[in-house]
């Protein structure tokens, strides 16, 4: 995305040239500096040009390569107007504070989620022998999710896990199913058949599968057939 390839200019830290005084037309023919609709120039610009990768008319103050920069983190985008956009980043510190802040709220969440699901004890049920776990864990994201099956798997032994989050009009679906299970129960039939019930579709490996769906409201139901399904397999 346009972070990463920023964040790769910054790496590889480019000298940023600076040419000053040139002609408009010639910064716009020869050097295909990019002229905004709209904005006016005067008969001679100022040029910047980072390697082949940038080239601009831009009056402001600039670093002398781009690993001067540091850490780009684009915090939003939107539209100011028609047909332009901002983008609104932090730079060298203040992106590090950035990162250290969600690194935090992340761990918060994920302490939070364990916490709720590890005492969730009446969630776990054992259906034919096997023991199965199926939980709802709002506002984490994927990563997280992933992270957690990992850590209910290992918490039950043996057994199934599957998980279920809604954000923003979105439900996102993970299951985790132990090794020594999975010649009889895939994670990646468990939850196709989940999916289906919030209006979507999914896969992976026998141990783990995931899938997604555009039905918040029905994620509580789907997870509440998740026993059925796990039983009709074995």
């Amino acid at each position: 995305d346009i972070e990463d390839l920023i964040n790769k200019e910054v790496l590889r830290n480019r000298k940023v040239e600076t040419i000053e005084n040139v002609p408009i037309d010639v910064a716009v023919n020869e050097y295909h500096a990019m002229a905004l609709f709209g904005e006016k120039y005067g008969d001679k610009v100022r040029v910047i040009r980072i390697a082949d990768f940038s080239t601009e008319l831009c009056g402001g103050t600039h670093t002398a390569a781009t690993g001067e920069i540091g850490l780009i983190k684009i915090l939003k985008e939107g539209s100011v107007s028609s047909g332009v956009r901002r983008v609104e980043a932090v730079t060298g510190e203040g992106s590090v504070r950035h990162f250290r802040k969600d690194h935090q709220l992340e761990n918060v969440r994920m302490k939070s989620a364990s916490s709720s699901v590890a005492a969730t004890t009446e969630s776990i049920r054992e259906v034919k022998g096997v023991k199965v776990l199926a939980h709802r864990v709002d506002n984490l994201e994927r990563p997280q999710m992933r992270t957690l099956v990992d850590q209910l798997r290992n918490k039950i032994g043996s057994g199934v896990v599957v998980l279920g989050s809604a954000i923003d009009g979105r439900v996102a679906l993970i299951a985790g199913v132990t090794k020594d299970l999975t010649n009889r129960i895939q994670a990646g039939k468990v939850i196709g058949q989940v999916a289906q019930k919030v209006g979507g579709k999914g896969g992976g490996r026998p141990d783990m599968a995931e899938a997604g769906g555009d039905k918040p409201e029905a994620l509580d139901a789907a997870l509440g057939e998740v026993y059925e399904i796990v039983g009709s397999m074995i």
